[in-house]
């Protein structure tokens, strides 16, 4: 039996390709930043001799 709160199955996976798209993109920001902190803390490359 189905009740009054129950969403169709369209809008459950509307829900979560949502959900799925906002995690993402928080994840691709985290790397960004981590990526930018990383590249602080490693010293200079000396320049190499050809």
């Amino acid at each position: 039996m189905r009740h009054p709160g129950d969403d169709s199955f369209a809008n459950r996976r509307k829900a979560a390709d949502e959900a799925k798209q906002k995690l993402l993109e928080k994840l691709k920001n985290t790397k960004k930043q981590d990526g930018e902190k990383a590249a602080d803390k490693q010293p200079a490359k000396p320049a190499q001799k050809a």
